[in-house]
């Protein structure tokens, strides 16, 4: 009997520690695990405007540079840009063959999505294929914006859907997506953006 006894408290002290051993394994591996996690999401930002701001990031100097030239938000800019190319600097888009462009097919450029008849109202004597720089295209839709914006008296948004349509149509869809898009940037640079 004393043989069975003892041999049943083995079996117990066996399963005693597999348990102990398996509790001890799962909190070092939730430990690692959840380590892990903070190290790949450290910040709250959604990743969709993470990737757009990390996307954006060589062309900063240029925002800056224009936004304070024609005293505009650059948080604006920002979001026109991700309204317009997603912060794609190689973007043409075609928008069609209007009878007042000469005939020609018309295409939007570059990340502000301008067209060239856009960028020549505002002094740009270049070559359309041109637009698509980085440099040029920030230039001439910014001094764009700010001209349609100053021929609304002021109202941004009137002038956001001047820059998207040519004219004030009446239609505040296109500028309810930016001013959307540049409340998401403000709310992630509050939060203190950092690179992953």
């Amino acid at each position: 009997m004393d043989a069975r006894i003892k041999s049943l408290n083995l079996r117990r002290r066996s399963r005693c520690l597999d348990i102990t051993t398996f509790v001890i394994l799962l909190i070092i591996f939730f430990l690692l695990t959840r380590t892990r996690t903070e190290e790949v999401l450290p910040s709250p930002i959604p990743w969709e405007v993470r990737v757009f701001l990390d996307r954006i990031k060589p062309y900063e100097d240029y925002i800056q540079a224009e936004a304070k030239i024609n005293t505009i938000d650059p948080n604006l800019i920002r979001a026109l840009i991700w309204q317009e190319s997603s912060g794609k600097a190689d973007v043409k888009t075609y928008e069609g063959n209007p009878d007042w462009y000469n005939g020609k097919s018309l295409y939007s450029y570059g990340l502000c999505g301008l067209t060239l008849p856009a960028a020549e109202d505002m002094g740009y004597t270049g070559k359309e294929e041109d637009l698509i720089k980085p440099d040029i295209n920030i230039k001439y839709a910014v001094k764009y914006l700010r001209h349609q914006i100053n021929r609304y008296d002021g109202d941004v948004s009137k002038g956001l859907v001047a820059y998207n349509a040519g004219h004030w149509t009446g239609n505040y869809s296109y500028a309810n997506l930016v001013w959307k898009k540049m409340k998401k940037i403000q709310d992630a640079l509050a939060s203190k953006y950092k690179e992953v």
